[in-house]
């Protein structure tokens, strides 16, 4: 389990309104920004760690996925029918001293017995996906704990960290390792 517990505001909401066809309202804080550097969140740079969430009935749930991450999360929820509240596809350090950002998605199961069902199909796959990572990009399926407006929830999270802080190494593979765990899951 990581150090640190995600936090989604309005999460029970959130997760009862996935399987409802209609769009929720919008909530605070406004839609997410995009900076030059693909860093899509609610300010639209690398400092900021907060981005507004969507299901897949808002118009904006497309355009909330990055474009290196996008094939995953529309793979988890269409194919796997997950509930997904986070993402990144992963960014370089900047000039200004933020540090690299590992590709991952975040799963909120509707309970134990689709937490069960997500692992199954993940947790096999982690391995031969990690092996197209050549040593630099290791493929992690990790339960975790996300907290909310009430009680913390488990979650899942798909993560595919970094050996070693090399920017150019990991973005060289790191779709590799994306790409198997697809094939794996098909």
């Amino acid at each position: 389990m990581s150090e640190s517990i995600n936090r989604v505001a309005g999460l029970e909401e959130f997760r009862a309104a996935w399987d409802v066809a209609k769009a929720r309202p919008r909530h605070d804080p406004q839609d997410n920004q995009e900076s030059a550097d693909g860093h899509i969140n609610i300010e639209g740079n690398a400092r900021c760690m907060s981005a507004a969430i969507y299901t897949p009935a808002d118009a904006e749930f497309a355009r909330a996925l990055e474009p290196g991450v996008r094939p995953l999360v529309e793979h988890l929820v269409d194919a796997l029918d997950c509930i997904t509240y986070s993402s990144c596809e992963g960014h370089p350090p900047t000039a200004d001293g933020y540090t690299m950002r590992v590709r991952h998605v975040g799963i909120l199961p509707r309970d134990a017995a689709d937490r069960d069902r997500i692992l199954a199909a993940l947790e096999p796959a982690a391995l031969p996906a990690s092996a197209a990572g050549g040593g630099i990009v290791e493929l992690r399926i990790l339960e975790d704990v996300l907290g909310g407006d009430g009680p913390d929830l488990p979650c899942i999270d798909v993560v595919f960290g970094a050996t070693r802080l090399d920017w150019p190494a990991y973005e060289a593979r790191v779709g590799d390792v994306q790409a198997a765990l697809l094939a794996a899951l098909k």
